[in-house]
């Protein structure tokens, strides 16, 4: 129940953030909703997750592990389906340049937004589990 709990608020703290600085990942700006999107995703995470690996297991093996990230992406897709208050949305990205590092403008629909999303959220809350271990 603790592991859950402290699950439970990395991932509320990572959809928080994601949803504030990434365009991409939406939700009504309600505490509620970002409170069931985290209990619904740890949930999936906890039952889903092990399940969709095992499903995925060929096709991660033949890949070397990047295949991985795709039990991430239909979680976050299961997250949607399931809270309704909280959407993966199409974007217009503006670009970046940093010092000769140029990211071009580009259009991502929502399965891109929903790949950005779950390696943002992943890397977040991946951050914090170590931040707190």
């Amino acid at each position: 129940m603790k592991r859950f709990l402290r699950s439970f608020i990395f991932y509320a703290v990572s959809f928080a953030a994601i949803a504030y600085t990434f365009p991409g990942l939406t939700y009504n700006k309600d505490f509620l909703t970002l409170a069931k999107a985290a209990a619904v995703f740890g949930f999936l995470a906890l039952f889903v997750r092990p399940i969709l690996k095992l499903l995925m297991l060929p096709i991660n093996f033949l890949t070397l592990g990047f295949f991985s990230w795709v039990v991430n992406v239909i979680i976050i897709y299961l997250v949607t389906v399931f809270v309704p208050q909280f959407f993966i949305v199409s974007f217009q990205f503006e670009g970046f340049t940093y010092q000769g590092f140029i990211i071009p403008p580009m259009y991502l629909n929502v399965l891109w937004s929903a790949i950005v999303s779950s390696f943002l959220i992943g890397f977040v809350s991946s951050f914090l589990h170590w931040l707190m271990h």
